[in-house]
């Protein structure tokens, strides 16, 4: 166990300050410790690391909900979420989410990932748990023990009774990212973790295998010898004396897995610089001359601040590209490019598009500054990006992205879109990239900061947040225009109508039928039907008898089909909606006909966006 020895620190509180707002009292406290010469030595005595140590620490308000640096919000401390139903508002449609909890786990911190396996999700914490959640949302641990990662060496060798290492140290020592590969019977996890060796006082990013047999996971049984090692990134890189002795937040290592199959192909690790950028460490590989030698993110003998792509068959690693900090997304677009998201520090979170051999700027061009918002100190043209290549989209202020997808078969207004999750902005993005460039970047508030971002493959998005939530989105049943047909109800409730049972009518319709326009996947959209011809629009599977039939929707015609549908048109699949009242009929038609017009929602009768927008940024918090 390593010995710790450290000079006097001297602690400054330089603001404390209660204010009340809307109710509740927010603290701000400011402090900061100055620790000089930081010594970490080991039972011989030899110096592992030595350094001038700075720490600040900045709580703001004490509401989860508001601040992005209060306790439970950070991932420590946190306050219990019930599970249970929410709404979304996004332009096309809107969404409605399922959430479960999963269980807290034993040691403070925030991080892991989401996978699919079959019709169950599965979930892994920070410290290596795993859970199943089946589409019922019944939550199961599992007997599935994670790869040694090291964390009790070195959770001893930087602890003591005189040390006071900076907050969530060993919170940010986590495992990073899960993937589920291959097809039933030949299925395999990968994890990606920050490893450490006690016996060289120095730490990888490591990838790991577990060969799965078994269709149904809650039956595997798995120990951490179980694992096979695919990757490590190399250097090993010893502990920091600046700041953290491992930034593990920093790691960055997601990963996207491109087929055929769980022991071939190629799987993309985005792998981060754990803070070895000149600000919050040394700024070259262990040993190298600073004079001689580039930044760590740029050096080609160093795999960190890279993509990098590792054949399976041989587990062979190659940098396709360098100049990034933290990666914490990393996807496939349709035509098998590389896509990352990357945290830059206070500004400059960026998206890119990876190029074999690309220089993306790290850490001597970025549109970052310090959290100071001083220059960073290795930056060659502060604010600028003209010696390497530029981000496809970058944030100012950051948001602090934090996973990528890439959607297919969601929604049609969504397909082949990039889906990016945000801790700070507690938001997702959707992006639209059409001729290798970004035409918009959709805002879709969340109110939880999200953690990692999957698309099951029977469509449904999946959301991991810091609270240990899983939250399971779908489109609203209806699609875009239940927006208006609530206003309808709303007003024929008013004015004394059959509401009650009109809304019931309405329900067995979108059981089959979007109110969304162009969305035919399972029935014909209701969205235009009025004034249409029978038989026509994107539905690829109607009747012989409807599809030859050619009859325009006018009001007569829907009244006749809806309340008789195989009377009206004989050979048509439409089941009879067993609507008996004309009056109910009728104001059905009503609606259908104000779907098919170019009628405004009254602002009172559009979706609320949940939550406020956070405002607060912690300075260290991918």
């Amino acid at each position: 166990m390593a010995r710790v020895r450290i000079g006097r620190i001297a602690a400054i509180a330089v603001a404390i300050g209660f204010a009340a707002l809307a109710g509740f009292v927010g603290a701000y406290v400011i402090a900061l410790y100055d620790a000089p010469l930081l010594t970490l030595a080991d039972n011989a005595g030899k110096t592992v690391a030595q350094g001038w140590h700075r720490m600040f620490v900045a709580t703001l308000p004490t509401d989860p909900t508001t601040s992005h640096v209060s306790g439970a919000a950070a991932g420590f401390g946190r306050d219990e979420r019930i599970a249970g139903e929410r709404s979304y508002e996004t332009i096309f449609t809107p969404l409605a989410g399922r959430v479960v909890t999963i269980p807290r786990p034993d040691r403070p911190g925030a991080g892991g990932a989401l996978a699919a396996w079959g019709a169950d999700i599965l979930a892994m914490t920070h410290e290596g748990r795993f859970y199943a959640v089946d589409p019922t949302l019944d939550v199961a641990a599992l007997d599935i023990a994670a790869p040694p990662n090291g964390y009790a060496a070195f959770a001893a060798a930087v602890t003591g009774p005189a040390v006071r290492l900076p907050p969530r140290t060993l919170g940010y020592f986590r495992y990073n990212d899960l993937l589920a590969v291959g097809p039933p019977g030949a299925r395999a996890l990968f994890v990606s973790f920050t490893r450490y060796d006690a016996s060289a006082a120095c730490y990888t990013t490591t990838i790991a295998r577990l060969a799965v047999p078994d269709d149904d996971i809650r039956a595997v049984r798995a120990g951490p010898g179980d694992w096979t090692e695919v990757f490590s990134t190399r250097p090993c890189l010893p502990l920091k004396s600046t700041w953290r002795p491992i930034e593990g937040h920093l790691a960055g290592g997601r990963m996207v897995h491109a087929e055929p199959g769980p022991g071939a192909g190629t799987l993309y690790l985005a792998s981060g610089d754990y803070g070895w950028d000149g600000s919050y460490g040394p700024l070259t590989i262990p040993g190298a001359d600073p004079a001689g030698r580039p930044p760590v993110a740029q050096d080609p003998d160093a795999d960190y601040g890279k993509v990098i792509a590792i054949d399976l068959a041989t587990g062979r690693g190659r940098q396709i590209s360098r100049g990034h900090r933290n990666m914490q997304g990393i996807a496939l677009d349709r035509a098998g490019r590389v896509w990352t998201v990357e945290h830059g520090m206070r500004a400059g979170d960026e998206l890119n598009l990876e190029v074999e051999g690309g220089n993306y700027g790290w850490p001597t061009e970025s549109y970052s500054t310090l959290y100071s918002a001083q220059p960073l100190p290795t930056a060659l043209s502060p604010g600028r990006h003209d010696r390497h290549r530029r981000p496809m989209l970058a944030w100012l202020p950051a948001i602090a992205p934090s996973g990528l997808a890439r959607i297919e078969g969601f929604h049609p207004a969504w397909d082949g879109d990039l889906l990016v999750a945000s801790l700070r902005a507690e938001s997702l993005f959707r992006i639209r990239v059409a001729e290798d460039r970004v035409i918009f970047a959709e805002e879709i508030r969340i109110g939880e900061h999200i953690r990692h971002v999957l698309q099951h493959p029977d469509g449904r998005l999946l959301l991991w947040t810091d609270h240990q939530q899983v939250i399971v989105i779908t489109p609203t049943a209806g699609g875009t225009g239940m927006a208006y047909v609530e206003a309808r109800l709303e007003r024929l409730a008013a004015e004394g109508g059959p509401a009650a049972a009109l809304r019931q009518a309405i329900e067995g319709c979108v059981e089959c039928h979007s109110l969304t326009p162009g969305d035919d996947r399972d029935a014909p959209s209701l969205a235009r039907i009025a004034g249409a011809r029978a038989g026509s629009g994107g539905y690829a599977d109607y009747s012989p008898a409807l599809a030859g039939d050619g009859r325009r929707w006018t009001r007569e015609a829907l009244t006749r089909y809806i309340a008789d549908p195989a009377g009206t048109i004989p050979g048509t699949r439409m089941p009879a909606p067993e609507i008996a009242d004309p009056a109910v009929i009728e104001a059905l038609v009503d609606i259908l006909e104000g779907l098919a017009s170019d009628l405004e929602m009254p602002a009172a009768s559009r979706p609320a966006r949940i939550g406020a927008r956070a405002s607060a940024i912690a300075p260290d918090r991918p």
